[in-house]
């Protein structure tokens, strides 16, 4: 950083579970279960502007979404990452253009030895 603080908007985890929870029809006395704690404890942690991040993490796993996706959305792109890039996608493309290259060509022959018949 330069010196000068960055202003940060905060996140507010609770608001973030609540509205999870709400959208998705998730019974508290259900997830307070998964979760092995008590339905006191999954209130404090929805009525928490924020929460460790051990606690989210085993909500992500209860609720089977990624919750820590969801705050790094909220970060600039521009921030670093030790997250390796996922490939996969640019992987896919580069498979599926050699392939329609390939059918283009035997189209291409098989366009010419129609006309030739005819």
């Amino acid at each position: 950083m330069d010196g000068k603080q960055k202003k940060v908007a905060s996140l507010n985890t609770g608001a973030m579970l609540n509205k999870y929870i709400t959208d998705n029809r998730i019974r508290k006395n259900a997830l307070a279960r998964a979760l092995n704690r008590n339905i006191n404890s999954l209130n404090s942690y929805l009525n928490k502007s924020s929460i460790q991040t051990s606690i989210l993490f085993e909500l992500c796993h209860a609720l089977e979404h990624n919750f820590f996706a969801e705050f790094a959305k909220a970060l600039p792109e521009n921030y670093s990452t030790n997250v390796p890039e996922d490939t996969t996608n640019a992987a896919k493309i580069a498979e599926l253009t050699a392939e329609n290259q390939i059918l283009k060509a035997e189209k291409a022959v098989l366009l010419q030895a129609l006309q030739r018949k005819v």
